[in-house]
């Protein structure tokens, strides 16, 4: 029988496990060896960061920076100044 490549790729790999929450993610995607991360929110409106900065029980140390990459500077307005300047508040912004 004769399979294409995409066939093959296909039958080849194993299911990703199933990741249900997000310190599981980390644990999936991350080895032991890494201690930090740090998230780099660039775009606006920065959507998800509340939610990341929010989380306990992660199994390793969580950062996040933000800022307007030169590429968004037409989206930077008001709420994002705003949204920016809640996040520098948050004690997990280096």
């Amino acid at each position: 029988m004769h399979m294409t490549a995409g066939q093959y790729t296909q039958k080849s790999k194993a299911p990703d496990p199933p990741i249900t929450n997000i310190p599981g993610f980390f644990k999936e995607l991350f080895p032991v060896e890494c201690a930090a991360i740090v998230d780099v929110y660039c775009e606006p409106p920065f959507q998800g960061w509340k939610d990341m900065a929010s989380q306990q029980n992660l199994p390793l140390k969580y950062y996040f920076a933000m800022g307007c990459h030169p590429h968004n500077a037409k989206e930077y307005d008001d709420s994002t100044e705003k949204i920016l300047l809640e996040a520098m508040q948050d004690p997990y912004t280096p």
